[in-house]
């Protein structure tokens, strides 16, 4: 914390300074003297007076930016403090391990519909049922069948 000279001690510097100054212009034998003494002392009073009005209003003055300063400070702070966490945040979602690809879910009798349907077309079955003769899949019909029972896309 900066230290702030206290204006009473001063002025009480000045006040010590100032009896100096008229005890020195009374006891001064040569008036030229006199004269200068007393043109410091008038000067020396008008100087403490423009002390005691303009130094409250130079420190209000400091105050309010010292004030500001710190509100400036503060809001930096806080908005550091706020891009920290944004970072932690970001760092963290880079490093986190991908989430598994979603799958549809089997369907449990799929294998069974795929039985049927083979059996069906090409197995047992008798033919009055089906209407089909007994015969080796292409490769494309094999896909086809697939794709009508959504084992692919």
């Amino acid at each position: 914390m900066a230290v702030v000279p206290d204006i009473n001690q001063l002025a009480g510097a000045l006040n010590a300074f100032q009896a100096v100054v008229a005890k020195a212009q009374t006891q001064v034998l040569d008036e030229a003297v006199r004269e200068k003494l007393g043109a410091l002392a008038t000067q020396m009073s008008q100087s403490q007076s423009k002390l005691a009005t303009g130094y409250p209003q130079a420190m209000a003055g400091l105050q309010q930016r010292l004030d500001a300063a710190q509100q400036q400070a503060q809001a930096s702070l806080e908005q550091a403090e706020q891009l920290q966490k944004q970072a932690a945040e970001l760092e963290k979602a880079r490093n986190a391990p991908p989430a598994p690809p979603t799958q549809e879910p089997l369907d449990p009798t799929l294998a069974e519909k795929l039985r049927v349907e083979l059996l069906e077309r090409f197995g047992d079955a008798p033919k009055e049922k089906t209407g089909l003769t007994k015969k080796t899949l292409t490769r494309s019909e094999l896909y086809e069948l697939m794709r009508k029972l959504g084992v692919i896309k």
